[in-house]
């Protein structure tokens, strides 16, 4: 059995079809949880941490004793 080939998102859309869209949508943000290691990727593409979010899951993490979490990000459609 072959396994379909892994692709990767491309985020990278015409900045002129981000704003029409952004225009249109009823929806403000994209959020997404990202593994650690490429909480870098996703800023340069221009997400940002969700720091309350973050805080709390990091407490409770911390009360479970869990050593690595995803980190909750956010794209605002608007700043587009």
């Amino acid at each position: 059995m072959m396994l379909p080939e892994r692709r990767r998102l491309d985020i990278s859309v015409p900045l002129d079809f981000k704003s029409a869209v952004a225009a249109m949508v009823a929806c403000r943000y994209v959020v997404l949880d990202a593994r650690p290691e490429l909480v870098g990727w996703y800023e340069r593409q221009g997400f940002v941490i969700n720091k309350v979010e973050q805080r709390a899951r990091e407490e409770a993490a911390a009360r479970r004793g869990a050593s690595s979490i995803p980190v909750s990000m956010r794209f605002d459609l608007r700043e587009v």
